[in-house]
């Protein structure tokens, strides 16, 4: 009887050893307990688990759902596409966050976007988000309180001022830079790194850069993360599968028939 294998998440060494019949269904089975251990983490991608494809799994590259956090750092995509950080990594973990004058992702690596000038042009290639805070006036850049993101991928700095008369608050944001987005021919073949973050691989094909709303890119959504795409019912079925499997060979093609 035909069996369907399952590739799980398995660390860099175990990927090595010989892909016998046992060593595969070892490696699917750790690749579902990663999947389950890591269903509650933003922007996390489900490895594939009903097939194997040899030392690096498939990734399942379907749209995870997106919620409202209503945190001005955190940052969801809605589409094809992923945020590119520091040391040629990507990722769709949004959960942004400002550390010493510098916009970090996941992990601690800073965010890659372009700097915009007075008209939000792009200004200058692609770099490291820099937000620092003056120690004369403790305002951001010595002008700004405040700070966001809009769905365009512009990186905004807010400056909020009260009418002493009415009490009302006002704040006026004005773009600073603007994120690039990375897309790949292939991004299923992805290579899984630590802290939710990906690599490229000669098969996941050439880097491309675009931003938000552009070309086959969808837009951004501000104060929202995108959730794990991880199906946990599916992951613990299959886990039960190969737990309850039996590692029996593959039947033989059938011999045909010949007629004399």
């Amino acid at each position: 009887m035909h069996r369907l294998l399952f590739f799980c998440l398995l660390s860099a060494p175990i990927w090595a050893q010989p892909a016998s019949m046992l060593g595969r269904r070892q490696v699917l089975t750790l690749w579902c307990r990663e999947n389950l251990a890591q269903q509650y983490t933003p922007g996390y991608k489900a490895t594939v688990t009903n097939y194997y494809v040899g030392p690096n799994p498939d990734l399942d590259m379907s749209q995870g759902r997106v919620v409202a956090t209503g945190i001005s750092l955190h940052l969801a995509i809605q589409g094809e596409g992923f945020f590119c950080v520091e040391g040629d990594r990507f990722t769709r973990d949004g959960r942004m966050q400002l550390r010493e004058g510098i916009l970090e992702g996941p992990g601690g690596y800073p965010l890659l976007g372009y700097k915009l000038d007075e008209k939000a042009n792009i200004a200058d290639k692609l770099g490291v988000i820099r937000f620092p805070t003056d120690p004369a006036n403790q305002l951001y850049l010595g002008r700004y309180n405040d700070y966001s993101f809009d769905a365009l991928g512009n990186f905004l700095g807010g400056l909020t001022t009260t009418d002493p008369v009415t009490g009302q608050s006002h704040t006026d944001y004005t773009p600073l830079y603007r994120l690039a987005i990375g897309t790949f021919p292939q991004p299923h073949r992805l290579l899984r790194e630590r802290d939710g973050l990906l690599l490229a691989s000669k098969e996941s094909g050439l880097l491309r850069l675009d931003l938000a709303g552009q070309n086959r890119l969808g837009f951004l959504v501000p104060g929202s993360v995108e959730l794990s795409n991880v199906d946990p019912v599916q992951q613990a079925y299959i886990w039960g599968r190969l737990d309850a499997m039996e590692m029996r060979p593959f039947p033989s093609p059938p011999k045909k028939k010949t007629f004399k």
